[in-house]
């Protein structure tokens, strides 16, 4: 066992051990003599030398004065608790050293390689705030801290809470950085308080937690327990709590965090650093995110056949990650890189096995070369070929007998097939043709991408028909020009509101039916919920329903929903409304946006009261 270790078991049976020794010996109560005994009958009896008893009698007054004062000086008198995510709790004396320390959520060898022991407390905090700044514990998003502290009495707690309070913002000054200190006084029993949290929630965050709870009865402790400080916050901020009358700061907290908030980087200062990086690009999606309190922008740009992922702090813009991928697909569906195409391959496939239906033809790209696999099916044999794209050249081949039922003269072939997919599809890029059958009946199953698109095609296999189409990205233009004869969502915003008597406006949606297009409107009013069907060319209310709901969206500084679909046109340069929608998570109000323009269908989220952009995708 390690010195340390043993040290650190040492002082935690000394602070379990009786410190009022001598004075229980003191109190205790004396009997008076009823007898006498040989001393008090003073019968004459043989001296003996008193000299080697006194001096033992002497020497074990002296080492238990000695241990007792020792114990006593290693009497628990107050502990202080910092919460940071990590929590630790500090044991302290009446002379304010250290008797012992532990850690809440992290490895115990973290507290044991500082030499704590019987030291100062205010020597050993900054040693302690610059272990969990070196293990990544405090940062410049991780900078809010809960210190809590019981002691004996309340003026004890009041100065040494205080004097804890100017110990940590010197050590934060010192390295030019801010720090949000909360501070609290627990005043009931530490064992009692945390309970079956004892081992995930130290004293001070159990108590803040609770107290919580009491200042809004909607709030589950369960659910908070295992939320960060920064996120209990940020949920007290959302629902209004007042803060100040259960903890106590030097800064107004909420302002502290609004700041905090504004410093980060716009969503446009981050697309700037990104496209630095990528030098140039298209932005196909950002988000902003957060991992265990700390906030980062992750952005996906296409340039070329250049895919680029980079993920920017959020609030220094420094870059954490930074990968580029080469697409080969891009080349190919663009005509930069000749490849041989579906009829030329299946010609060197069956000239190789000697005839046969090919039943499944795949294009794949890598690093180094491009390859189709072809699978062919003779009478005997099912062959697997791989074949160089490039040149024809058959890299790989291999073949297992098998019972023939797929086989078929009649069927279209390989070169049939892809003239009907280039008449349906005007061009592209085949990449996948498969033989199937299903209930005796045989089609060929098409993967085409051209351009933005991906194309799906199902055909029977001997008549060419078609039987199914799918395209993922490509819109039909007509519908697009009739969406251009629709009132704008600030009219229809307005005709809703007008029918409800106002209210919150949470979602809006362009749906079309039966050649018509509709907006379903749903908007909250005074603790009801109407669902509007409005005709989107006249304005004509078709159908009203409302019924009974728990209003959460009064009254909570929101902006209107043409405000952040304005923020939304912004980013999209425009386009056409298909769904916006008010939705409220983790305590946050999000718009969720859907925009269509030029064939492509846009998602991006707003934040319902700063009206901040929070992701974009396409």
């Amino acid at each position: 066992m390690k010195i340390k270790e043993i040290k650190h078991h040492l002082r935690k049976a000394v602070n379990e051990a009786p410190v009022n020794i001598l004075e229980d010996i003191k109190h205790q109560k004396v009997e008076v003599m009823k007898n006498h005994d040989y001393i008090t009958r003073q019968e004459p009896i043989k001296k003996k030398s008193l000299k080697p008893i006194y001096a033992f009698t002497t020497i074990s007054v002296i080492l238990v004065i000695a241990i007792s004062m020792f114990y006593q000086g290693d009497a628990i008198t107050s502990q202080v608790f910092i919460d940071i995510n990590p929590g630790i709790e500090i044991s302290l004396n009446k002379n304010e050293n250290v008797i012992n320390m532990e850690a809440i959520n992290i490895e115990e060898d973290v507290i044991l390689s500082i030499d704590y022991y019987r030291k100062n407390v205010y020597q050993v905090i900054p040693m302690l705030l610059d272990m969990l700044s070196q293990n990544g514990f405090i940062n410049e998003d991780k900078n809010t801290m809960l210190v809590s502290i019981k002691s004996v009495s309340d003026k004890i707690s009041k100065e040494n809470i205080e004097k804890l309070s100017s110990t940590i913002k010197s050590f934060f000054t010192v390295r030019d950085s801010s720090v949000l200190i909360l501070k609290q006084e627990i005043k009931e029993d530490d064992e009692a308080i945390k309970g079956s949290y004892k081992d995930y929630l130290t004293a001070g965050k159990y108590t803040f937690i609770k107290n919580l709870t009491k200042l809004d009865s909607d709030l589950i402790f369960e659910d908070l327990v295992y939320l960060s400080l920064k996120e209990l916050i940020e949920l007290s901020k959302d629902i209004s709590l007042d803060l100040t009358s259960i903890i106590e700061s030097d800064e107004d907290v909420y302002q502290y965090y609004d700041e905090k908030m504004n410093s980060q980087l716009s969503l446009e200062s981050a697309i700037e650093i990104a496209l630095g990086l990528s030098n140039g690009g298209v932005v196909e999606n950002i988000e902003l995110e957060e991992d265990d309190g700390r906030l980062y922008y992750e952005i996906e740009i296409r340039k070329e056949n250049q895919e680029f992922e980079i993920v920017l702090d959020a609030l220094t813009g420094q870059v954490l990650e930074f990968e580029k991928d080469i697409d080969f697909e891009y080349d190919h569906i663009n005509g930069s890189d000749e490849i041989l195409d579906i009829k030329e391959i299946s010609v060197i496939a069956l000239d190789f096995t000697k005839g046969g239906v090919i039943i499944e033809i795949e294009l794949n790209f890598d690093d180094s070369k491009s390859t189709y696999e072809v699978i062919v099916r003779t009478e005997t044999a099912e062959h697997i070929l791989l074949i160089n794209a490039h040149t024809g050249e058959i890299i790989k081949a291999e073949y297992d007998r098998v019972d023939d039922k797929i086989i078929s003269n009649n069927i279209l072939s390989i070169k049939e097939i892809q003239d009907k997919v280039i008449e349906l599809t005007d061009g592209g890029l085949v990449k996948q043709i498969e033989l199937e059958e299903d209930d005796g009946r045989l089609y060929y199953e098409i993967e085409i991408k051209r351009e933005s698109q991906e194309i799906e095609l199902v055909l029977d296999a001997y008549t060419g028909q078609v039987l199914e189409y799918e395209n993922e990205n490509e819109l039909d233009q007509a519908h697009f020009d009739k969406l251009e004869e629709i009132l704008d969502i600030e009219k229809i915003s307005s005709i809703a509101l007008e029918f409800t008597k106002g209210g919150v406006i949470i979602e809006i949606e362009l749906e079309h039916e039966d050649n018509t297009f509709i907006y379903k409107i749903t908007i909250v009013s005074e603790a009801r919920e109407h669902i509007l069907m409005i005709n989107a060319r006249s304005g004509e209310i078709i159908k009203a329903e409302n019924e009974t709901t728990d209003d959460k969206f009064s009254d909570k500084n929101l902006i209107s929903a043409k405000e952040a679909l304005n923020k939304a046109y912004e980013l999209t340069n425009g386009g056409t409304l298909v769904d916006i929608e008010l939705n409220k998570d983790d305590g946050k109000f999000i718009y969720e946006i859907e925009i269509e323009k030029d064939s492509l269908e846009y998602e991006i989220e707003v934040d319902g009261q700063s009206g901040e952009i929070i992701s974009f995708d396409h």
